[in-house]
């Protein structure tokens, strides 16, 4: 072999890397595999709904955990990372960022820097919604059924009737109430 020649396992790796990259088929060449992939994928149309059951299906079914957070005036359920929503739903991180972007401009969730993505009071209502119709069996599995028919109601309980709740709760409570009414 001289020099400047490529031997035969280098010259066929360099005719596969060039197929590859669609050289030899007619397709440009800045459509690399990965961006071919995207671009003749059928596109799949994100909806809030879809976002949320697909979120359910990873916590219910395939990691068997559901991440809430109890407040007196709200309650919130964490949504997986935005990479496993994407993967789950078949689509770009791209796509799905911009479909939770959406999700946020709606008031459906609330994105917080260290602790991830949150449903909100309207979120809430299509999670519970979305619970009672598809992943009734798995969610009582996980959580009891009493426990499940405790968090439906507080997810469906809109916001002025939890902060009523909460005051009744903290003026008939005597450790709960403030100070001023203690000392009376």
């Amino acid at each position: 072999m001289g020099f400047g020649q490529l031997s035969e396992v280098s010259r066929s790796a360099e005719h596969w890397k060039q197929k590859e990259a669609g050289i030899n088929q007619g397709i440009p060449i800045d459509l690399l595999p990965e961006q071919k992939y995207h671009k003749n994928k059928p596109m799949v149309h994100l909806t809030p709904q879809k976002v949320f059951e697909t979120a359910l299906w990873i916590q219910l079914c395939d990691k068997k955990k559901l991440d809430i957070d109890f407040f007196p005036e709200r309650i919130s359920i964490r949504l997986p990372s935005q990479r496993h929503l994407s993967l789950y739903c078949s689509v770009s991180k791209d796509d799905m960022m911009a479909t939770l972007n959406d999700m946020k401009n709606q008031h459906l969730i609330k994105k917080e820097h260290q602790t991830g993505t949150w449903t909100t009071y309207k979120g809430n209502r299509f999670v519970a919604d979305i619970i009672e119709k598809q992943y009734q069996t798995q969610a009582s599995m996980l959580l009891g059924e009493k426990m499940l028919h405790l968090l439906l109601e507080r997810l469906r309980t809109s916001k002025p009737e939890l902060k009523e709740l909460s005051k009744k709760k903290m003026l008939s409570d005597p450790l709960l109430s403030p100070r001023k009414h203690r000392l009376q």
